[in-house]
């Protein structure tokens, strides 16, 4: 593993709450490294299906929310429509999941009030 603040790490993190909000799931996961190294305009990945499975490859999720100082937790939101966000849907508090992350090119916060434009795809 890399020191904090490096580039992305894999990591077995645990689910720590998976709750519904209104359509969407937020599923928050116990992931320290991963939050220290965390920074705005980043995602993580994460595997589906579980090691005996025939959904390969990972997930991309937008981080809603990251807690380093409250015990590394990162946090998104995804709405179930396919088999691998079913079976995110279905995960409960303290199952495990093969994430990596932080990914993407993080940009700076901007010091002013300014405008700007987000663009999600998938």
């Amino acid at each position: 593993m890399t020191e904090t603040g490096a580039g992305p790490v894999q990591v077995r993190a645990t689910v720590l709450t998976l709750r519904r909000v209104d359509a969407y799931h937020a599923l928050t996961l116990v992931a320290p490294a991963i939050a220290a190294r965390f920074r705005p305009g980043q995602f993580v990945t994460v595997a589906v299906g579980g090691p005996e499975t025939s959904l390969l490859g990972r997930r991309a999720f937008v981080v809603h929310d990251v807690r380093p100082d409250h015990g590394g937790t990162v946090e998104f939101v995804f709405e179930a429509v396919g088999p691998g966000t079913r079976w995110l849907a279905a995960l409960r508090a303290r199952d495990s999941l093969d994430a990596v992350g932080p990914l993407g090119r993080p940009f700076p916060v901007p010091k002013s009030p300014s405008r700007c434009l987000l663009l999600g795809i998938g």
